[in-house]
């Protein structure tokens, strides 16, 4: 095939996936900006291994598992002095969008499930997601704010996160089962 077919080809398949690629890459990034560069560094990706695409296979979930991997090194990258949820939940949520290819309503979901688990943190812990995830300040930005330990904030982070993580897989469970 030439390599001009060949380019065709692969715009011809990566186009219709963008938008999806792009709403999974968000959910797992939320922020605008990265999620363009990951998008692209992923595209750039896909386009230097397309010959090894299995072309009996859907094109969509292979474009999932290289925007997958390149966001996953994007916020190992990131995580130097940042607070981010852990690579088993990454990829826990990545596998949940990814087995469902309409994800918009699964997304919808899981959403609305972390609102309603946020909503019953007590306020002190709905401040420190709210100072570590939302605002993005560093773990020494929060303990110098809050007058505690950098240790002390980890070890409520890593608390606050197992809370959540139970109460959005029962809520979503829950919601499944009906």
């Amino acid at each position: 095939m030439t390599k001009s077919l060949v380019s065709d080809e692969f715009m011809a398949l990566i186009l219709p996936c963008q938008g999806k690629l792009f709403g999974y890459l968000y959910m797992l990034l939320h922020n605008l900006s990265d999620t363009e560069d990951v998008l692209q560094q992923a595209v750039l990706a896909m386009w230097s291994h397309f010959d090894e695409y299995d072309r009996d296979r859907g094109f969509l979930n292979w474009a999932m598992q290289f925007a997958k991997l390149t966001a996953l090194n994007h916020l190992r990258a990131k995580r130097r002095g940042r607070v981010v949820f852990s690579d088993d939940l990454m990829l826990l949520m990545a596998d949940e969008r990814a087995a469902d290819e309409d994800g918009v309503e699964s997304l919808a979901s899981y959403q609305d499930a972390l609102m309603h688990c946020m909503d019953r943190l007590t306020p002190t812990d709905r401040d420190l997601v709210q100072l570590c995830y939302f605002e993005k300040c560093s773990i020494k930005t929060v303990a110098d704010q809050l007058g505690r330990a950098p240790q002390s904030v980890c070890n409520s982070l890593r608390r606050i996160r197992g809370l959540l993580f139970d109460c959005v897989q029962g809520s979503v469970e829950l919601e499944e089962a009906r």
